[in-house]
């Protein structure tokens, strides 16, 4: 009896999805001229990216400021245990990649990896 309850016990535990995982994106994307045909202009796919991952409770969203941005301190401060998880940098031609479907379309995240259940939520929520 006791080997099922202690396997109750950890289903429990470990199996509750992690919520309000905080990460920290910085958006260097400059937008395109949208989709003219589709009623779509002057567009940044970031912005519907971004606004995607703050709708998900799995993430609490944290916006960088563009002219005191970092990578190598933001790096550090991911793997040092501060208060975040992860940090997505957005390209300068995402949005133009988003339009041209032939191109590689690249997000750069850096995930604290020293937490499964928070990796999953993270990457789940991108």
């Amino acid at each position: 009896m006791m080997p099922i309850l202690m396997m109750v016990l950890f289903g429990y535990a470990f199996g509750q999805p992690v919520r309000h995982v905080t990460i920290k994106i910085v958006n260097f994307d400059e937008g395109g001229e949208g989709i003219p045909y589709m009623g779509i202009n002057d567009t940044r796919f970031s912005e519907i990216f971004i606004r995607s991952l703050e709708e998900d409770d799995r993430v609490d969203v944290e916006l960088l400021n563009l002219s005191t941005f970092n990578l190598s301190e933001q790096i550090l401060q991911i793997y040092g245990g501060n208060d975040y998880y992860a940090l997505i940098v957005i390209p300068i031609n995402f949005t133009e990649d988003m339009m041209n479907i032939s191109n590689y379309i690249q997000i750069s995240t850096y995930i604290d990896g020293s937490d499964p259940q928070t990796i999953s939520s993270v990457i789940g929520a991108i």
